[in-house]
């Protein structure tokens, strides 16, 4: 599955070069994550930031991936949406289930996540939650998901 050559697209990269070097807020961002972990239950929990080619894991619990192809990803999959983004099963979908995210041994199969938005709109990243067995995220927990990414774009 390849990128889409999304409307905007220059006007969402040219926004993430101005969020990208964000070394003052990463205690506070991983902070977040750690909190996303807890509340959530799950094993990984990354805060990406999606460029032209790569997805970069500024922040990561329970994993050491810093960086993954664009094209193909969850992480651009979730910033096209308005929401949070979710796949219960990824060994059933037939977008990921060949990813090596699901087939390696990571094992991924629940994602979730809700796009870092700037005050203009602009999705430039993803605040993502990843389990390695299926399952539902409820309405009540994707307003948790989007309150926490909001909270890491204001710092």
């Amino acid at each position: 599955m390849n990128a889409p050559n999304q409307h905007g697209e220059s006007s969402r990269t040219e926004a993430l070069s101005r969020y990208d070097d964000f070394v003052s807020s990463a205690g506070v961002l991983k902070e977040l994550a750690l909190a996303a972990a807890s509340v959530f239950s799950v094993p990984i929990v990354l805060v990406s930031f999606v460029a032209s080619d790569r997805v970069r894991h500024r922040i990561r619990v329970g994993t050491l991936w810093s960086e993954s192809p664009r094209d193909g990803s969850f992480s651009w999959c979730a910033i096209l949406e308005t929401g949070v983004f979710v796949v219960s099963d990824a060994s059933m979908d037939t977008r990921f289930k060949d990813s090596p995210l699901v087939t390696g041994d990571e094992r991924v199969q629940f994602y979730a996540g809700a796009p870092l938005r700037t005050s203009a709109g602009d999705a430039i990243g993803v605040l993502e939650l990843m389990d390695r067995c299926p399952r539902e995220l409820d309405a009540a927990q994707a307003k948790v998901l989007l309150a926490l990414a909001d909270a890491a774009m204001a710092h």
